[in-house]
């Protein structure tokens, strides 16, 4: 296993078959969306509020890899298994569903019918 797989014990057990898989394919994924949210900025179309929302995912990850480290380092477990802290990364991907939602919401009401007064 090369140096950058080492990284895999965060996130997947070292006694399962998937690290191969996982400590390839995780981090060529952020490569897409990377490429996704530039060319989503770049949209005059696409809410403010939402491309928030889409950018905000990243900060679901990260806080996804420090919870993990938190669980692995103070109770000996995985994420999903500790959940206050599991609780706590959720919370970050509740925030990015409910912006981007709320953006394309804002969007759609202000493009529809004017209301007579």
């Amino acid at each position: 296993m090369t140096l950058w797989q080492n990284w895999t014990w965060l996130v997947v057990s070292s006694t399962s078959p998937y690290t191969p898989i996982y400590s390839v394919v995780f981090p060529l994924s952020t490569i897409p969306y990377v490429l996704f949210l530039r060319g989503l900025w770049k949209k005059k179309s696409v809410p403010v509020v939402a491309k928030i929302g889409f950018s905000y995912l990243l900060v679901f990850v990260l806080f996804s890899i420090v919870g993990s480290l938190l669980a692995q380092n103070l109770y000996h477990e995985t994420l999903s298994n500790v959940d206050w802290i599991h609780g706590c990364a959720e919370q970050f991907l509740s925030v990015t569903t409910f912006s981007i939602l709320l953006g394309y919401r804002l969007a759609l009401d202000s493009m529809g019918p004017k209301k007579k007064q």
